[in-house]
């Protein structure tokens, strides 16, 4: 798959990558606004900070 390829390529580029299914995160997403969390949330965005 195209996205495995890519993710795999960022991470030999040194990117910090998370790889993921959509079912998964969609059931994160569902449980982290029931339980009021954003832990999802700010896993994702440490993916996201390049500092």
């Amino acid at each position: 798959m195209v996205s495995i390829a890519l993710g795999l390529k960022a991470c030999m580029a040194g990117y910090k990558v998370l790889f993921t299914t959509v079912p998964l995160l969609v059931t994160t997403l569902k449980e982290s606004n029931s339980a009021n969390a954003l832990s999802l949330f700010r896993q994702i965005k440490s993916y996201m900070d390049t500092s």
